[in-house]
């Protein structure tokens, strides 16, 4: 797959902003933000942006598995049923509505 624009939306705000330059990053994670500005400068064109993680099931998915500590990497073919019934009313443009309760 060859990526050339690429629309990033992280569920932390204080990450959107540190990445979009409007804030100093913290030196902890400059090793981190260097890797990151490496990786996007190979893109012709991207974007970040803020976004709930509730308002993304796939993510909300995602970020609720366990697993182990370091990177962990996952191709489509390992996808598990729930999350290809969730990216496919994505793709279709289902509207996911979330209930809160009181």
């Amino acid at each position: 797959m060859d990526l050339s624009q690429v629309q990033l939306e992280s569920d932390s705000s204080t990450a959107v902003i540190w990445l979009q330059g409007r804030r100093c990053f913290p030196w902890q994670l400059m090793r981190d933000r260097h890797e990151i500005q490496f990786l996007l400068s190979g893109l012709s064109a991207w974007q970040v942006s803020h976004s709930y993680r509730e308002s993304n099931q796939a993510a909300d998915l995602l970020a609720s598995l366990r697993t182990t500590p370091g990177e962990t990497v996952l191709q489509s073919a390992q996808f598990g049923e729930d999350l290809k019934s969730i990216l496919a009313k994505d793709a279709a443009g289902q509207i996911f509505t979330r209930l809160v309760a009181k």
